[in-house]
C-alpha cells in the first residue's frame, strides 16, 4: 500500500465521537490537518514552530521562499479522479508529494480560512460558519460580508463595530512580520475588500487584488523572483467552489476548472520560480446534493416546534437554538441520527469533546453554536430558509470524507 493511501485509510477509519455514524470523518487537528499548515510554513523557514505529524509526512526542505496556494473546494478523492484523466492535474499530483489531510469542523470556508490565517482550530478563533448569531450585535450576521441578515437585503455592520475581537488571536501574517518575514496575500479583487478579507489578512505586508487566477499567479511569480529576503506569499482562489455549488462537484465544469487551475500553475510557477517551497491545499471538499436532500426542520420529529428562529451555520453543519420550554425535551433525544446520516448532538457537548478543536476557546464559541448541532454525515442537510439560500447541487460543512479530506501538495521549485 502506498503511503498516501495508508494515510487516507487512517484518516477515514478513526473512531468517531459517540452519537456520530461510523462513517463520520473527524478533523485531525493536531496531526494531518490544515490547522498545522502554518506551523509547516514556519518550520520550513527555520522559525521556531512545532514539528508534528504533518511535518513528518511532508518533510519539506528548509526554504527562504514559500508560496501557499489555497484552492477553495478541492477534495482529495475528486482531485485524484480528475488527475487520472487530465495531464496537467496529474503533473501536480505526481510532481511532488501529495498527501491527504483533513479540514476542520465545520468544513466550510469561513472556519477553514480563519484556521489558515491563525493556525488555530475553530473553537479558538470563533469564526464558526457562514451565518452566525453574534451576541455582540444581537443579530444573525453573514460572516463573509460582515452584514446583518434581514429580509431581502443584508445590512453592513456599522463602521463602529470593532473587527479585532472577531479574530483576537494574532494572524500568521502578524507573527511572521514580527519575525522579519515579508508576507503577501493575493486574492481576487472582487473579495479583497470584503469584511472577511479585512479580518483574515490583517498584518500582511501587502494585500494584492487580482483580476483572475493568471493575474494572481503572475503577481506571485514576480514577488518571489524579486525577493532578496525570506518571504511568504499566500494565494487564495475561489473558482472551484464557485462552480461546485451551482453545478455540482461531479460536473464537467468543475473538472474543467480544476484542469484550468493546474495548467495555469504549471505555466506560471513551475520552472519559473526557483528556491521556493510550493504548497497547494484547500479549505474543504464537496458533497453532492439533490433538492430532495434538503429537509425542513419541521419534518424532523426531534426538531419539530423546538426551534427558536432559523438555523445558522451551514445546511450541512447547522447551529440550532431551542425554545427554552422545549430545550430539555429536545436535548433528551440526542445524540441520534435521523434521515440519511443527519446527526443531532448537544452543541455544548460537541465543544467539550473537541469537535471544534482542542485547547483554548474563543469566549463566544459556546454561545455561537447554540443548543443543538445538526451535522451531515451522509446526503441529507437542513434547509436554511433565507432569501439567498438556493438548493445548490454542491455543499460542504459536514463530516463526510469528500468534504473533510483535502490534498496537500508539496514541491520544491
Amino acid at each position: 500500500m502506498d503511503r498516501p493511501s495508508a494515510l487516507y485509510d487512517r484518516l477515514t477509519s478513526r473512531t468517531p465521537l459517540a452519537g456520530l455514524p461510523e462513517r463520520a470523518v473527524l478533523p485531525d487537528y493536531d496531526g494531518l490537518s490544515i490547522a498545522r499548515i502554518p506551523d509547516l510554513v514556519a518550520a520550513a523557514l527555520t522559525l521556531d514552530a512545532p514539528r508534528g505529524a504533518l511535518w513528518d509526512a511532508v518533510s519539506p526542505p528548509h526554504a527562504r521562499r514559500v508560496l501557499l496556494i489555497v484552492l477553495d473546494g478541492l477534495g482529495y478523492r475528486r482531485f485524484h479522479e480528475i488527475a487520472a484523466r487530465d495531464p496537467d492535474v496529474r503533473a501536480l499530483a505526481t510532481g511532488g508529494l501529495c498527501v491527504p489531510i483533513t479540514s476542520v469542523f465545520p468544513s466550510t470556508t469561513v472556519a477553514a480560512l480563519a484556521t489558515y490565517s491563525t493556525g488555530h482550530a475553530p473553537a479558538a478563533h470563533g469564526m464558526l460558519g457562514y451565518r452566525l448569531f453574534l451576541r455582540e450585535v444581537s443579530a444573525t450576521v453573514n460572516m463573509i460580508q460582515l452584514a446583518v441578515v434581514g429580509g431581502q437585503v443584508d445590512t453592513p455592520l456599522p463602521d463602529s463595530f470593532a473587527l479585532a475581537p472577531l479574530l483576537p488571536a494574532p494572524t500568521v501574517y502578524e507573527r511572521l512580520v514580527d519575525q522579519g518575514i515579508e508576507t503577501h496575500a493575493l486574492l481576487p479583487r472582487s473579495i479583497s475588500a470584503s469584511g472577511l478579507s479585512r479580518v483574515l489578512y490583517r498584518g500582511a505586508t501587502q494585500l494584492h487584488p487580482g483580476v483572475g487566477l493568471s493575474d494572481l499567479l503572475v503577481i506571485a511569480r514576480r514577488l518571489l523572483n524579486a525577493a532578496r529576503s525570506p518571504i511568504v506569499v499566500t494565494l487564495y482562489w475561489p473558482g472551484l467552489d464557485s462552480i461546485a455549488h451551482p453545478r455540482g462537484v461531479q460536473s464537467e465544469a468543475y473538472e474543467a476548472e480544476t484542469a484550468s487551475v493546474a495548467a495555469a500553475v504549471r505555466r506560471e510557477i513551475l520552472g519559473q520560480v526557483k528556491e521556493t517551497l510550493l504548497l497547494i491545499s484547500s479549505d474543504h471538499g464537496f458533497a453532492a446534493m439533490q433538492p430532495a436532500d434538503y429537509v425542513r426542520s419541521e419534518t424532523v420529529p426531534a426538531l419539530r416546534d423546538a426551534l427558536h428562529g432559523f438555523p445558522v451555520g451551514e445546511p450541512r453543519a447547522s447551529y440550532l437554538f431551542l425554545r427554552p420550554e422545549r430545550r430539555e425535551d429536545a436535548l433528551a433525544q440526542v445524540p441520534k441520527t435521523v434521515l440519511d446520516g443527519l446527526a443531532l448532538v448537544d452543541a455544548r457537548w460537541a465543544v467539550e469533546q473537541g469537535l471544534f478543536g482542542p485547547g483554548s476557546r474563543h469566549p463566544e464559541t459556546a454561545a455561537r453554536v447554540g443548543d443543538l448541532l445538526a451535522i451531515s454525515t451522509g446526503a441529507t442537510g437542513l434547509l436554511h430558509p433565507y432569501p439567498d439560500a438556493p438548493l445548490l447541487q454542491g455543499m460542504h460543512g459536514g463530516l463526510t470524507a469528500d468534504e473533510m479530506i483535502v490534498p496537500l501538495i508539496a514541491q520544491t521549485l
